[in-house]
């Protein structure tokens, strides 16, 4: 019984190192000036911790995700 929860548990740690990844490549992206590929990437891992329960990543995320939207010229 143990091995059912140890590869539920892997999968789920490696789900949220996912989401982890993606948030950094979005910082990485958007300090390369790119806009789009930060907001999809955020709203990926924003999904994925959302999916996951995880109780301070999703707020976090949606908080840079609005600064980036405000950040991003209009037109």
């Amino acid at each position: 019984m143990a091995e059912p929860y140890s590869r539920l548990r892997l999968e789920t740690l490696a789900r949220s190192e996912l989401a982890r990844a993606m948030v950094t490549r979005a910082a990485l992206r958007q300090a390369a000036g790119d806009i789009a590929a930060p907001r999809l990437l955020l709203d990926e891992a924003a999904a994925i911790f959302q999916e996951l329960g995880t109780l301070d990543e999703p707020t976090r995320v949606a908080r840079w995700r609005g600064a980036l939207d405000q950040s991003a010229p209009s037109g």
